[in-house]
């Protein structure tokens, strides 16, 4: 069901001739999500429900995460200097958990990410299956190079967003 509803956000995210009141709505519909996904991650962690589905469920929640960016700056370039430095006011303890769930995670993903299967030159049944060892070695790193591509654009749009919201306050 979040699925569904984190889809329908994204797409109102596109798009730009959302009202105040409209993107309003976006913006806390969007929390909303990301707080219950942010929940069913942990739990998934908690109850180790697999590092290949766990790491689905991150990079959707990266989707929202990103539209819910996208629909947050839109909001704030349209409301009011006052209206503006109160709703960021109110927004730090969100952006805290967010910051702290993205920390968490980052983590969880460092201490379980898949290793290979030991493998003995000498045993001739490792023999037979090197290849599955280092198709397994090229998936893991694969992932590894997809998470950290992940964080370093996180954390571009994170200092994109201190940067304007840097900007406004001046």
């Amino acid at each position: 069901m979040e699925t569904q509803d984190s889809e329908s956000l994204h797409e109102g995210a596109v798009n730009n001739n959302s009202s105040s009141s409209e993107l309003k709505l976006q913006t806390e519909n969007f929390e909303k999500v990301l707080k219950s996904m942010s929940k069913d991650i942990q739990y998934s962690m908690l109850t180790d429900d697999g590092y290949d589905h766990i790491f689905d469920l991150y990079k959707k929640w990266l989707e929202v995460l990103e539209s819910y960016q996208v629909t947050h700056h839109q909001y704030i370039q349209i409301i009011e200097e006052a209206d503006r430095q109160s709703y960021l006011y109110d927004h730090i303890d969100f952006q805290r958990e967010i910051d702290s769930f993205r920390r968490y995670s980052e983590e969880w993903f460092k201490l379980n990410k898949p290793t290979p299967p030991d493998v003995k030159p000498s045993d001739s049944v490792s023999q037979l299956s090197r290849s599955d060892s280092s198709s397994v070695s090229s998936n893991s790193d694969w992932v590894r190079e997809e998470q950290k591509r992940i964080e370093l654009v996180e954390k571009r749009k994170v200092l994109e967003q201190k940067q304007k919201l840097r900007e406004t306050a001046n």
